[in-house]
C-alpha cells in the first residue's frame, strides 16, 4: 500500500532539487499525495531556501552562499543524523550517557559548518531585537537574544533553517579571541525537561539542554563554563 512506503530523505532531497530520475519523481510525488504532512514540510523547505543563510546584518545579502551552507548540505547532514544511535562523551559529572541525543549531533553539524567562514562573520552587530522577534516566529518558542558582552560573547550572525525535524534557528557568537559559539535551537513539543549536560563534540564544548517545549545546544571552544554563563543568560532572558 502506498501510505505504507517510507521515502529516503535523500530522495526527498533530490526530489526538491529536481535530480531525481523521470520516474523516481513521479514516485516520490505520488508518495507525498499520501502524506499530506510530509508534503506541507517539503513546500516550507522550497519557500524557506535561502534562509539556510539568512544572515542578519552579518554579511552581503549579495554574496552567494558557500558551497557547504546551503539548504541541500544542511538536509543531508540532519538526515545522517537523525538515526544515529551514538555513545556521548563523559559528562561534566562524570557520568556517561547512554545514548546521544540526535538533536545534539544536528547542532554540532551545524556549528561545524560556520568554522570555515569566521572571517565572514564580522562587522556591524545585528539588531537583537528583531533578531529574536525572528527566531520566535520561526520556531514557534520564545527566543530572547540578551546583551552578552560582559560575557565576552558578542552577537554577530543568525541563520534560520526548515531541516525535516521542524523549524531550528541558530544563532552566532564571537568571543574576545575570535572563536565562535553558536546557540542551536527548537521548539520540542511535550519532551521531558532536561538538565545540563556537557559532552565534548568534535574538539568544542557542546552544552544540551531543554526547558519545558525548547531545546538547546550550545557550542563552542570556550571553556564550559564561559558557556554555560551564556546559556543562563538566555535562560533568564526567556523567563523574563
Amino acid at each position: 500500500m502506498m501510505s505504507a512506503w517510507k521515502i529516503p530523505d535523500e530522495d526527498l532531497n533530490a526530489w526538491l532539487d529536481g535530480e531525481l530520475p523521470p520516474a523516481r519523481h513521479a514516485a516520490v510525488s505520488a508518495w507525498l499525495a499520501y502524506h499530506p504532512d510530509e508534503a506541507r514540510r517539503l513546500a516550507a523547505y522550497r519557500a524557506d531556501a535561502e534562509a539556510m543563510r539568512r544572515i542578519f546584518g552579518a554579511a552581503r545579502r549579495s554574496q552567494p552562499a558557500p558551497a557547504n551552507l546551503n539548504r541541500r548540505s544542511f538536509l543531508r547532514v540532519a538526515a545522517a543524523v537523525a538515526g544515529l544511535a551514538v555513545t556521548g562523551g563523559a559528562l561534566l559529572s562524570g557520568r556517561v550517557a547512554a545514548k546521544l541525543d540526535p538533536f545534539v549531533e544536528e547542532a554540532s553539524a551545524a556549528h561545524a559548518q560556520l568554522l570555515d567562514h569566521v572571517a565572514d562573520l564580522s562587522g556591524t552587530p545585528p539588531d537583537r531585537e528583531r533578531l529574536s522577534r525572528a527566531m520566535t516566529e520561526h520556531i514557534g518558542e520564545k527566543v530572547e537574544l540578551p546583551d552578552t558582552e560582559d560575557l565576552g560573547f558578542r552577537l554577530v550572525a543568525a541563520r534560520l533553517f526548515t531541516p525535516l525535524a521542524g523549524p531550528t534557528a541558530q544563532a552566532v557568537y564571537r568571543d574576545r579571541q575570535g572563536q565562535l559559539a553558536t546557540l542551536y535551537m527548537r521548539a520540542r513539543p511535550g519532551g521531558a525537561e532536561h538538565p545540563v549536560q556537557t559532552y565534548r563534540r568534535g574538539g568544542s564544548n557542546v552544552l544540551f539542554w531543554q526547558d519545558d517545549d525548547f531545546v538547546c545546544v550550545i557550542s563552542g571552544v570556550a571553556a564550559a563554563d564561559r558557556l554555560e554563563a551564556l546559556g543562563n543568560r538566555i535562560y533568564e532572558a526567556r523567563e523574563s
